[in-house]
């Protein structure tokens, strides 16, 4: 063993640099929500953009294009009044398969 060397010495360095990462790890994590949480809340829109669903929850209006014709737009606040369901699904998924006739009904 050289000089100076202390057994176990390279232990508590690694731990301290580990430590590190993962800090630097979480607070790189929390800065990423948080701006993705201020964008979500600092999108343009007014106040009657923004609906409240039976739950008595805050619904955010959004403008979907139309399959027909993309340049349309269909936005959420032309139901206002009414009721609406928003079902995301996909081709590709068996239950959305499945499921699509019921809504369609």
């Amino acid at each position: 063993m050289p000089p100076g060397d202390v057994a176990g010495g390279a232990a508590p360095a690694r731990r301290r640099r580990l430590r590190r990462r993962g800090l630097v790890a979480a607070a790189t994590l929390a800065a990423v929500a948080a701006a993705g949480i201020w964008q979500g809340l600092a999108t343009p829109g007014s106040a009657n953009d923004v609906l409240t669903g039976q739950d008595g929850l805050r619904v955010p209006g959004f403008q979907l294009p139309l399959l027909a014709d993309p340049a349309a737009r269909l936005s959420l606040s032309s139901f206002r009044g009414r009721d609406l369901v928003v079902n995301c699904g996909a081709s590709g998924c068996v239950p959305c398969r499945t499921e699509m006739p019921l809504l369609e009904s």
